[in-house]
């Protein structure tokens, strides 16, 4: 029997592209990666959450959702989540979020849109090699829906850029056999 600390890993790899920087002097790599992880143990039936990261210029942002079945109530049509995302600048220059645009989709169809300054009532900074982690939550009407959305940052010579959430799936695990 494999102890859970045996367990493997498979990271899918997707829309590789590339993203050039402010100057146009370095390409870097853009890519989409979603980390499916196995279950924690054998015994366990809930798996751990998928991990979605999605990089563009310089900036990384990963999101792994996970479902909160003390705050929903699948009777009546209310599905909670909780995301935690994880944005890292690994650019030379400082840059700063300032403000959010997230779509929100339920049962295949547009649920709601949210806009506004920065995140969790930050406008975080982020030099070379620092990252911020927040979590908020999210509710949807159906069992199965998902999110994504674009940061708007701003570089140290003020110019303004968008940075891409990778879409993420949001799954009441009752709804998986």
């Amino acid at each position: 029997m494999a102890r859970p600390d045996d367990r493997a890993k498979a990271v899918f790899q997707a829309e590789r592209g590339y993203a050039f920087s402010a100057d146009l002097q370095r390409i870097t790599p853009r890519s989409k990666t979603v980390e499916i992880s196995p279950y924690r143990s054998a015994m366990e039936k809930e798996p751990v959450p998928f991990t979605y990261s999605e990089i563009t210029r310089n900036v990384r942002v990963s999101v792994r959702p996970q479902y909160l079945d003390d705050h929903s109530d699948p009777d009546r049509g209310v599905f909670v989540f909780a995301y935690s995302v994880t944005v890292e600048n690994f650019g030379l220059e400082t840059v700063q979020l300032l403000r959010r645009h997230w779509v929100v989709n339920s049962g295949g169809g547009l649920y709601t849109e949210v806009k506004g300054d920065g995140v969790v009532g930050e406008q975080p900074v982020l030099a070379c090699g620092d990252s911020f982690t927040y979590t908020s939550t999210s509710m949807i009407k159906d069992p199965v829906g998902s999110m994504y959305g674009t940061y708007m940052f701003q570089s140290e010579d003020g110019q303004d850029f968008e940075v891409t959430i990778p879409e993420f799936d949001l799954v009441f695990p009752g709804s998986i056999h």
